[in-house]
């Protein structure tokens, strides 16, 4: 071993405009940093001395970022006397004054190798060990024990770096393409290549320390193109983390909202619109340099399984093999490939439920495909491309092997155009591209799953679907036209007619899936903003709708849509808003939109059906009657049976018990969520003083129907959603302290209203602009309705409801919509005469919400 860095490949391949290249920066580090520690050293050691100083990890092979640790091993002989170790005692001492982060271990050569014996990470930080400074023998010793032949095997090793790469691909969901990605653990992250590296180096040098990529080639493993594509993605992400670690002041290896801005203009990016943002361009190159790590380290990892797997190749039909538990191209057929056969063979692997993964062969056939500029799609690749959203399994799986290897978006060329773009905002949790690999899965998951407790009605609706490739298509092109200005529904449905007519698909098709893609985001907007009880909302949305083909397929775009988007928006409680909505305009549908039900007919259906429920549980007809003289009119037109059924039960208990107050909480069932019912004698600040105490106690509101009874009772409805981190009681435990905190503060001589102070979280204080207020008087005059699009803070219901006290203002209803870092809330009101706002109190009120969103 020789300690010097002259040995390590020099500068790498510059990966393009805006990122320079970081190779020679971290070789003047590691140097910079190598030559501190041997003079140190030198100050405690003499040249004769049984001991010897080895850098390894990321320092050993010269990688040594800002902030990284200075991986250090020093070895020493097997009975240290006293004085030795006084001397390394004196080393680190001096050592750790440098101010580096240092990772020491000391160890004689016999532990060192036990240790690398038993621990991976270990033993893989000794591939990369160089000799800075001491006894090289010692170093040579170590070497000898390191060799294939006596401590893990190639193939040992091999099988061993794939379980811990999987295991950490999981930490992260599986997922490269979220909007905050870990660059060096994260899959397509640093660490892939370092894995490939390791493993090569395990395999082809038996061990030893050999950077670059250089020595893959020369061994024939990668070809040319592939090692400079290694070159460029290693290039990219080094260079990034640098200018990481740089602005962050630390060891930051997260993307985090925090930094991309700031990145994105130390790398000289500028915006170009709104649509595409420099943030966005720099962390596009980002996930497509990911994507191409991805791609490699499947391709190569693949290579090396069929070198360390001894398995049989067995033939099959249309020139494909097994091997390795893999679809594969024969050797005969892999220099044949076209696109037409490599989706032909992702339909044949549909079909082999058995086989895992696709083999290196394919996968190496497909970049030499792509590779050619006349591998574009005619009309047999289209048919291709179609058969496999035909087949009855595994649809999103091979659209997803087409889309990592570059198919997916030959095929459809809009595709690449979103390949690796991000959307800077907290609503979408993942790139473009992956978020439609994602909403197929999602579809897909609803006609396989035999049962799907948080959407169960998907199931019915899909087994009404005739031609599911319909359904995937709108899924392929709902958002295949963002970042390009302009509304993305109605290029995408271009797009879609375009690609329909291409494909010589029936103009009823594509009529529908066009319809789809332009209208994709009208059924979440409308279950979401809007009070899908009100007759008037069904019977515009069913008239968009116009027939139950369209509507089946929409909902479950929909539903797939929401899921894919972020794991953190989809609940029970969206699920019961889109089954509502879905069943309310199949009947609207059914009915005829040429008569819609009338106001009395719809009050006496509702009250028929309650009425049923409730004596069902023994209640008394003329009892509920009765009680139902001092219901306001619009719970009849506004509530569920159910809920009906359950406020009666409730008002009806409290009397048995001589109570004419109810506050009560119970789960809304079908849905993850709550519902809490008020019935109190009237006052100024009710809807305030619930509203503050719910966000002390840390719990959102969804939504809102507020009511005053003939008898001047409040008669109002809070849909709840707890966001308690952890569970420290039972639900019943938790109603209970909440609606005993909710009479103690309604029952205070006068209601105070009081909001908790909480800071924004870290990523919330990125996305801020300044709320937007509107109110406008409804059609009838009688009320007014607020629309307010603003940040999402903590306590910002709790604000609003303030001013509505402050300034004497009544709530009749309200929808809560929250979308990532987005805040869309409507409001019924009116001022304290039941009349609608005027000119003036408007301003004053839009005024004085603007002052408590800004403080």
């Amino acid at each position: 071993m020789e300690a010097k860095l002259s040995s390590i490949e020099g500068a790498m391949i510059a990966p393009g405009p805006n990122l320079p290249n970081i190779r020679n920066e971290l070789i003047a580090r590691a140097l910079s940093v190598e030559r501190l520690l041997i003079s140190t050293w030198r100050e405690c050691f003499t040249p004769d001395d049984s001991v010897a100083l080895l850098a390894v990890g990321g320092f050993g092979r010269a990688e040594l970022f800002l902030h990284s640790d200075v991986d250090l091993l020093i070895l020493s002989s097997p009975h240290p006397t006293p004085a030795l170790l006084a001397q390394i005692a004196a080393f680190e001492a001096l050592a750790w004054q440098l101010k580096l982060d240092l990772a020491i271990s000391v160890r004689d050569v016999a532990s060192a190798v036990l240790f690398a014996s038993e621990d991976l990470s270990f033993f893989t930080s000794l591939l990369d060990l160089r000799l800075l400074c001491g006894c090289a023998a010692l170093g040579d010793q170590l070497l000898l024990q390191l060799e294939p032949t006596i401590l893990w095997a190639p193939k040992d090793f091999f099988a061993a770096k794939m379980a811990e790469q999987s295991q950490r691909h999981r930490r992260f969901s599986d997922t490269a393409y979220n909007n905050e990605p870990n660059l060096k653990e994260g899959p397509g992250g640093l660490r892939d290549l370092h894995t490939i590296r390791w493993i090569a180096q395990r395999q082809f040098a038996g061990g030893r320390n050999a950077p670059g990529w250089a020595f893959l080639q020369e061994h024939g493993f990668v070809s040319a193109p592939e090692r400079q594509a290694l070159e460029h993605a290693e290039a990219l992400l080094s260079t990034l983390r640098q200018s990481l670690h740089e602005l962050s002041k630390r060891k930051e290896e997260r993307l985090l909202f925090d930094h991309q801005i700031a990145l994105a203009a130390h790398f000289g990016f500028v915006d170009k619109d709104f649509s595409n943002r420099a943030v966005e361009q720099l962390m596009q190159r980002y996930f497509r340099a990911v994507g191409s790590v991805i791609r490699l380290n499947i391709m190569l990892t693949a290579r090396f399984a069929q070198r360390f797997e001894s398995s049989e190749i067995v033939p099959i039909d249309g020139g494909f093999v097994l091997r390795c538990g893999q679809l594969d191209l024969s050797e005969k057929n892999s220099a044949a490939l076209t696109l037409e056969s490599a989706f032909q063979f992702l339909a044949r692997w549909q079909n082999l439920p058995q086989v895992s993964g696709v083999g290196a062969n394919f996968l190496e056939a497909v970049g030499a495909l792509l590779a050619k500029p006349t591998a574009d799609a005619d009309n047999l690749a289209l048919a291709a491309f179609l058969t496999l959203l035909d087949a009855p399994e595994r649809v999103a799986q091979a659209l997803a092997i087409a889309a990592t290897n570059g198919l997916l978006g030959r095929i459809l060329p809009a595709f690449e155009h979103v390949t690796g773009r991000m959307q800077y905002d907290l609503f979408h949790a993942y790139t473009v591209d992956q978020h439609t690999l994602f909403v197929l899965e999602k579809l897909e998951a609803m006609r396989t799953l035999a049962s799907n407790d948080d959407a169960p009605l998907t199931i019915a609706v899909w087994q009404r679907i005739a031609k599911p490739r319909l359904l995937f298509l709108a899924a392929l092109f709902h958002d295949i036209a963002k970042g390009r200005g302009g509304d993305h529904s109605t290029l995408g449905a271009a797009d879609v007619r375009d690609f329909g007519a291409r494909c010589g698909m029936a103009e009823n098709e594509i009529d529908l899936i066009a319809w789809l893609v332009t209208e994709h985001l009208t059924m979440s907007t409308t279950a979401q903003k809007r009070d899908i009880q009100d007759p008037a909302v069904v019977r515009s949305f069913a008239l968009m709708v116009a027939d139950r083909e369209r509507l089946d397929h929409l909902y479950l775009l929909t539903v797939a849509d929401i899921r894919g988007t972020n794991p953190k928006l989809w609940n029970g409680w969206k699920a019961r808003l889109l089954e509502d909505l879905y069943g309310a305009t199949r009947f609207a549908l059914r009915q005829g939109l040429e008569l819609p039900m009338h106001a009395s007919e719809r009050m006496q259906a509702r009250q028929a059906q309650a009425l049923a429920l409730l004596q069902g549980e023994g209640a008394g007809r003329t009892q509920v009657q009765t009680l139902w003289q001092d219901f306001p009119e619009f719970a009849f037109l506004r509530h569920s049976p159910d809920e009906l059924r359950f406020q009666t039960q409730a008002v009806l208990a409290a009397r048995r018990f001589g109570e004419h107050e109810v506050i009560l909480l119970r789960p809304i069932p079908g849905a993850a969520a709550l519902e809490l019912f008020v019935r109190v004698t009237d006052r100024a600040g009710i809807f305030a003083t619930i509203a503050t105490v719910l966000d002390r106690m840390n719990i959102s509101v969804l939504g809102a129907r507020i009511g005053l009874a003939p008898s001047g009772m409040t008669h109002d409805t809070f849909q709840l959603h707890d966001l308690r981190a952890e569970v420290q009681v039972s639900p019943r435990e938790r109603a209970r302290e909440v609606q005993m905190d909710l009479k103690l503060a309604l029952s205070a001589p006068v209601l105070k209203p009081r909001v908790s102070k909480r800071v924004a979280t870290r990523q919330q204080r990125h996305f801020q602009f300044p709320a937007q207020i509107e109110i406008s008087t409804n059609s009838d005059a009688r009320l007014s309705t607020l629309a307010l699009t603003c940040p999402d803070v903590f306590g910002l219901l709790a604000h609003v409801s303030l001013s509505f006290f402050e300034h004497d203002v009544r709530v009749h209803s309200a929808r809560i919509a929250t979308f990532g870092e987005r805040v869309e809330d409507f409001f019924s009101l009116s001022d304290a005469d039941g009349r609608a706002l005027s000119a003036a109190k408007s301003e004053q009120l839009m005024a004085s919400i603007r002052a408590k969103l800004s403080g």
